[in-house]
């Protein structure tokens, strides 16, 4: 259904609009900035599309895994979800720390 269509493309482009100034705010704040090639506009829309894909295997009922890092720093908890695992690589991914 076109509308349908529509109605999804609009709320996608809000949510990836807003996501973007956000994460544009944290990049200045821990002190990175987006590797090129990549925009702060790639990083919103790639953790968008992995937010969706856990949000959609949480509607089947499976728990999402958890893993146990040994190579965290000191202070951060060791007990990690899969899906913080992947976000934290596609932020190591597209971000670099800044000058």
């Amino acid at each position: 259904d076109p509308a349908v269509a529509e109605a999804g493309r609009e709320h996608l482009t809000t949510a990836i609009d807003s996501f973007s100034e956000l994460y544009g705010m944290l990049l200045l704040a821990y002190g990175r900035r987006m590797r090129p090639p990549y925009t702060v506009r790639d990083l919103a829309t790639a953790l968008a599309a992995l937010s969706e894909g856990f949000a959609l295997q949480a509607v089947t009922g499976e728990p999402h895994r958890r893993v146990e890092r040994d190579d965290v720093p000191e202070g951060v908890g060791t007990d990690w979800s899969l899906f913080g695992c992947a976000a934290e690589a596609v932020v190591e991914r597209f971000t670099e720390l800044g000058p």
